[in-house]
């Protein structure tokens, strides 16, 4: 490995540490809710705090004007579940402000993750076999260029104020946010079924109801 693909590899790693910091800045700074937030914070907390007991979900008195999915929230509940757990048999109860943010950061975290790995379509793996088979200059330079073009990448996503405030806000968009990423990375890697799959699943749960909800009222 040459100087130079050292000193990028570094740049590269720290720009992706820079993302994923900054993400969770973002929550620890403002870690209050706007109201469009509020089915999906309120349908998170009622799968973490009651489980299957549906009689005490918020959702059966307060439905709300659009409707709503709760499978985004669902999906989300999977990664913070295992938190809450822990923290509730270590401290006996968890408190419900922490439990917000830790929400915050995991859907944060895994937005992030979804846009690193569009970012990592620029290390084709065609290439990246024949550079561990042909160690030539040649595949040196295209390592480089692959490392130097996904550094350039993450440091255009760590300056986008607007999309790195709000992918960890329980929004209909920050959920669909992740699907559309990781369509388009299927999309860029040529794989045809993830991206038709990826995209289709965040059209009709997150796009669709409003869609509908908006014609039937005009």
């Amino acid at each position: 490995m040459s100087a130079l693909n050292k000193c990028l590899s570094k740049i590269h790693s720290t720009l992706v540490f820079l993302l994923y910091t900054q993400i969770i800045l973002h929550v620890l700074i403002t870690p209050y809710t706007k109201v469009e937030e509020s089915f999906n914070m309120q349908a998170s907390h009622d799968i973490l705090i009651h489980g299957s007991d549906l009689s005490k979900y918020d959702h059966l008195e307060f439905s709300g004007p659009v409707p709503r999915t709760f499978l985004g929230p669902l999906f989300l509940s999977c990664f913070t579940a295992p938190f809450y757990w822990i923290f509730k048999l270590m401290l006996g109860s968890v408190d419900k402000f922490f439990l917000q943010i830790v929400t915050r950061i995991t859907l944060g975290i895994i937005n992030v993750h979804a846009v690193k790995k569009l970012g990592d379509c620029f290390f084709n793996s065609r290439d990246l076999k024949e550079d561990n088979q042909n160690k030539n200059k040649n595949n040196q330079y295209r390592t480089n260029q692959q490392l130097a073009l996904s550094s350039i990448f993450l440091l255009v996503s760590c300056t986008q104020f607007h999309v790195n405030f709000y992918i960890s806000r329980l929004l209909p968009n920050s959920f669909a946010f992740f699907l559309t990423i990781k369509s388009f990375t299927a999309f860029l890697d040529q794989k045809t079924e993830k991206f038709c799959f990826y995209g289709g699943v965040a059209i009709t749960i997150f796009s669709t109801p409003g869609y509908f909800e908006k014609k039937v009222r005009f």
